[in-house]
């Protein structure tokens, strides 16, 4: 990994290689991690009901306008009024990933592909921000939407951003670079999965560099979701559309323009357990396309044992029975909050979940790190 002033820089060989990062080994997780789990209590934590439909969210279509829009916030999170000028801005950072190029069964022939400059053909640009100033979430709401109630902006204070000790979505944490990576050096093989998903979602998203690196491998439809609003406001929508804007060739050349469907995206925030997918109030098939989730994406998800059974009850709920697919990156173990790759196995258990290892990520900080595949056991 090169750090530079403008972000990072990963360069991806085969998944059967040495991670070229400084310091950074893939091995299989098979012979590393034991995949037996513990064993789990006789059922799942019972929650109350889930209060709020994803339906209340809009898919919003990406088209030229509303990236404009979007784009205009980018690196520059909140109002400058009342304060020096620049001091609330964020410095945009670009993460760069070098996409596995290795032929595969579902890649297009090549006369569906429109002409691309070779040397951006096997690059993937994900664009975020340094994070913002504390006081510029929690002033959001005030500043930015001055008609909401008093009773809604007293919600600020259950926000999980804790000034000086955490800061929620507002910053990239390792397990979304690693997530990105993985999918990007195995590119091929998670296309083909992008591209027929109905629906690809990514839970905690912050600002969003897994879900934008799903969607620049073929996913059409993609769902961020974060406990904050302010989170999807500050980070996640400007990113997005710096995204696009810094891969627009990379986006338009696979198929044709004409039969593709357009670029949607859907913002929801709030607790994974206070959430329903939107059409599951009323009778539908699991081979509905709106009805679940496709593929599910989550980075640094399980970093307590509440989390990990929220993790698993919204993964119960929100994944397609039979065919969806889970993508998590997890640590091995958070220390100081008992959370980690087997809590989460234990708290899946009870929900009908199967967690399989896929791969171990030991990092330059000899923190272990491992790519989880999670599905409905039956």
């Amino acid at each position: 990994m090169d750090s530079s002033p403008n972000g990072f820089f990963f360069s991806f060989g085969s998944p059967s290689e040495a991670d070229p990062c400084s310091g950074t080994t893939i091995v299989d997780a098979a012979t590393s991690i034991n995949s037996t789990p513990g064993t789990a209590g006789p059922s799942p934590p019972v929650w109350p009901p889930a209060k709020t439909s994803t339906a209340i969210f809009p898919w919003v279509s990406l088209d030229p306008d509303t990236l404009h829009e979007w784009a205009a916030r980018y690196s520059c999170a909140a109002p400058e009024s009342d304060v020096e000028k620049g001091s609330r801005s964020t410095k945009p950072l670009q993460l760069r990933l070098r996409v596995a190029s290795t032929p595969s069964a579902e890649s297009p022939s090549s006369e569906d592909l429109l002409p691309l400059d070779p040397s951006s053909q096997a690059n993937v640009t994900l664009c975020y921000q340094s994070p913002p100033e504390v006081d510029t979430l929690t002033s959001f709401a005030a500043t930015q939407a001055p008609e909401r109630t008093t009773s809604s902006l007293a919600s600020k204070e259950h926000r999980d951003v804790i000034p000086g000790r955490y800061y929620g979505g507002l910053k990239v944490w390792s397990c979304a670079v690693l997530l990105a990576q993985y999918l990007a050096d195995n590119a091929e093989q998670y296309r083909s999965l992008f591209e027929t998903a109905a629906v690809v979602a990514e839970l905690g998203c912050g600002q969003g560099l897994p879900g934008m690196a799903a969607m620049c491998l073929g996913a059409r439809r993609v769902v961020f979701q974060d406990y904050n609003e302010e989170v999807l406001h500050l980070c996640t929508k400007p990113n997005v559309a710096a995204t696009i804007s810094a891969n627009q060739s990379l986006l338009q050349s696979r198929g044709d323009e004409n039969i593709r469907p357009p670029l949607h995206a859907k913002f929801v925030h709030g607790d994974w357990v206070d959430l329903s997918w939107e059409s599951q109030g009323v009778a539908s098939s699991p081979t509905d396309p709106e009805a679940y989730c496709d593929v599910i994406l989550g980075a640094d998800v399980t970093f307590d044992r509440e989390a990990c059974d929220k993790l698993s009850c919204i993964l119960h709920r929100w994944l397609r029975p039979r065919t969806g697919t889970a993508i998590i990156v997890s640590k091995d173990y958070y220390f100081g909050t008992n959370g980690g790759y087997l809590e989460l196995t234990k708290s899946a258990e009870p929900y009908g979940l199967r967690v399989i290892p896929l791969r171990r990520v030991d990092t330059a900080d000899k923190m272990p790190h491992v790519v989880l595949h999670i599905t409905h056991a039956v």
